[in-house]
């Protein structure tokens, strides 16, 4: 079993990455010391820290809007992801199309309910 404050940690950390154009400039293009890339995103979020069990973890003690706004977001992710169904997406498409700036827009609010 995960330990809950470092699977919380971990979730935020990569939901903010997710909400940050400036991050994905730098980590997609290799502009900066980060390394990243849209489908380690994914991978991270629904395989490394099952966003999905998150959610409904009565240890991580989500409140109701906090749920609500990660499932926004799941669905948002979905969207993206079956827009483009091969397994890789150039990043300078994903960077600014329309469904990915919609996903980062749900992941800044998720983020904002939460109080640092």
């Amino acid at each position: 079993m995960i330990d809950t404050e470092f699977w919380k940690k971990e979730t935020l950390e990569t939901i903010k990455d997710i909400s940050d154009k400036s991050f994905q400039e730098r980590a997609w293009f290799d502009i900066g010391d980060e390394v990243s890339s849209l489908e380690e995103m994914y991978c991270v979020l629904y395989d490394d820290l099952v966003f999905e069990d998150f959610l409904t973890s009565k240890e991580v003690g989500l409140n109701p809007k906090q749920i609500e706004l990660g499932e926004i977001l799941l669905k948002k992710l979905d969207k993206f992801s079956d827009a483009f169904p091969e397994d890789y997406v150039d990043p300078k498409v994903a960077l600014n199309h329309p469904l990915w700036v919609e996903v980062r827009g749900a992941a800044k609010q998720f983020l904002d309910s939460f109080s640092y």
